[in-house]
């Protein structure tokens, strides 16, 4: 078994209260992406590599850049009337 898949195991289990269920640091998603995307010992660091390999597109982002991709995509959706409970399409790109 890789070293990774047991510290990975035991991270669940340490998280796992005596019924089961999972307990959160935080009450949300929101509120824990919040808090990594503003933490200032983050805001520099990488948090998404991305790769294209049809366009040989390689794009990397750091906590603060992938924070406000985040928010112009939630503002761009607020301005357009989508609220919470209103499903959306998505596609997989030239699906359309």
């Amino acid at each position: 078994m890789s070293p990774l898949i047991a510290v990975a195991e035991n991270s669940a289990q340490a998280r796992q209260m005596d019924d089961g269920s999972p307990t959160l640091p935080r009450s949300s998603f929101a509120d824990f992406f919040k808090s990594r995307v503003y933490d200032q010992r983050l805001l520099n660091r990488r948090f998404l590599t991305y790769y294209d390999d049809d366009r040989q597109l390689h794009c990397t982002y750091s906590y603060a850049e992938f924070g406000t991709v985040v928010q112009r995509a939630a503002t761009f959706l607020h301005d357009q009337s989508l609220r919470d409970g209103r499903p959306i399409f998505s596609s997989p790109h030239g699906e359309i």
